[in-house]
């Protein structure tokens, strides 16, 4: 089964056998500093795993993991249903292995090292690597599709961007990938953990969409979530490229003297080389107007959600520094899909529901309640929950929140969870109607008033961190 690792998402789509290139066991005890155990050194494997449920293939390569709870070595037993298949386990343990094993002194560690030498042999290939405090995984998924229109490209698998993922996204990248991408976060938030994935993925063009105060616990100041954002960058030589959000002051004053070319994106027409100038709705999406270099060009999307349209301009920047021309890309945008609880747009019975479920933060909630208050003249709801490590100022934030909300024109709010309480209480305070404004447990507990509060179409904004669960309204909203 599984080791419980915590901060990443432990599925990968299935693929065939044929899809990644093979390495010989003797190339994987090279690469990790390891001892063959049992196997012949010409024995190869084209798949990497962590997890025993995923041992489709006999040519399967399972790495045993230590979390916080579990030990991928626990599972072993389960690879003599696998015959064909091998294993990388740490040099300390005692038990025995069915199949050929690669010995090291830690698994994990071994898998970066392996990650490196498959980085450092594809050289063919061309790297680009995305951070930011939000906005990642929809700025990675417009990257690929806008990519996979000329190039044969690959992009990591959901979550897949800390120390456990992307190590084995590159692992399991797809022979003959052209261009290839990936997103950079941080597990156990502090300065140096970007800069370890950096040298793994060693990117030519690397991504910063912004810095905001999240991870501010372990972190402290935005500076600071600036500085760990610029690590990306650590790695990048004289001939790549850094596409920089230049509105964001906290990373300009990060930057300092790095090597390689910068390109600065954003709204202000003095701060960037890439502007988007100005967007209008129309009937089948928005029209952005952008300024190339002084140049104008104008671009249409399917796409509304302010949030994605910010995310899809830095992937526009991104995929014209990888090859992709203006056409190109105009022949993706009208049909680009974006991401599961990150700004989807839909229709639940009478509610027009922005789903924001994947994660919050303060910047964020503030953009997404001004954009639904400016776009949507249907009543609107805010159902706000807990934002999660934000530090000391925790409950000032929670604050701020309440007090923005407050002087917009919502029909209600419902927020969830006890820091949400903070949200709460500054709503009233700032003069909201206390029948308009509720403090409830849990998603459950919302989802039930809602459907016995709210009849009639309104609009419903569905923003708080991950671990908060308000997908749960979600389905019980469609099962009503």
């Amino acid at each position: 089964m599984m080791p419980e690792l915590s901060g990443i998402g432990w599925r990968c789509r299935a693929r065939g056998r044929s899809d990644v290139a093979e390495l010989k066991l003797g190339t994987v005890a090279s690469a990790t500093q390891g001892c063959l155990i049992g196997g012949s050194p010409d024995r190869t494997v084209n798949r990497f795993v962590f997890d025993t449920r995923e041992l489709t293939a006999s040519d399967s390569l399972f790495f045993a993991l230590r979390g916080e709870r579990t030990d991928g070595h626990d599972f072993l037993h389960e690879l003599s249903r696998m015959p064909g298949c091998a294993a990388v386990v740490s040099a300390d343990w005692k038990g025995k292995v069915a199949v050929p094993a690669v010995r090291v002194a830690d698994p994990l560690e071994a898998a970066r090292k392996l990650a490196s030498h498959v980085r450092a042999s594809a050289t063919a290939t061309r790297y680009a690597g995305i951070t930011g405090s939000a906005g990642k995984t929809s700025a990675k998924e417009f990257l690929f599709q806008l990519l996979e229109s000329r190039f044969r490209s690959y992009r990591s698998r959901g979550n897949w961007n800390n120390r456990i993922g992307l190590p084995f996204s590159l692992l399991n990248m797809a022979e003959g990938t052209e261009v290839a991408v990936f997103e950079l976060a941080m597990s156990d938030p502090g300065r140096g953990e970007i800069h370890d994935l950096a040298e793994i993925l060693r990117p030519d063009v690397a991504v910063i969409l912004n810095a905001l105060p999240v991870h501010l616990e372990f972190l402290g100041s935005v500076e600071n979530v600036a500085r760990a954002k610029i690590e990306i960058a650590d790695f990048l030589c004289a001939d790549d490229c850094l596409v920089l959000n230049g509105d964001d002051p906290f990373l300009d004053a990060a930057l300092a003297d790095r090597p390689g070319r910068v390109v600065r994106f954003g709204r202000k027409h003095d701060r960037n080389d890439v502007v988007m100038d100005s967007v209008e709705r129309n009937n089948k999406g928005s029209v952005m107007k952008t300024v190339w270099w002084g140049k104008p060009a104008r671009f249409h999307t399917n796409l509304i959600h302010h949030v994605h349209l910010d995310n899809l301009f830095a992937a526009m920047v991104a995929a014209h520094q990888l090859g992709v021309d203006h056409n190109e890309m105009q022949r993706v945008m009208d049909h680009i899909e974006p991401v599961n609880g990150r700004g989807v747009i839909r229709r639940l019975k009478h509610f027009t529901v922005v789903d924001e479920t994947y994660n919050s933060n303060p910047e964020a909630v503030k953009r997404v309640l001004a954009w639904v208050a400016a776009e949507f003249s249907l009543p609107r709801v805010a159902v706000l929950g807990d934002m999660l490590e934000l530090g000391p100022r925790e409950l000032e934030f929670h604050r701020e929140v309440g007090e923005f909300w407050a002087a917009l024109d919502y029909a209600a709010l419902i927020a969830i969870g006890p820091r949400a309480q903070a949200i709460f209480q500054a709503a009233v305070d700032a003069g909201a109607d206390r029948e308009h404004v509720v403090a409830l447990p849990d998603a459950a507990a919302a989802a039930d008033y809602l459907k016995s509060h709210f009849k009639d179409p309104c609009v419903l904004v569905l923003k708080a961190s991950r671990g908060m669960g308000l997908e749960r309204i979600l389905e019980e909203l469609s099962d009503d």
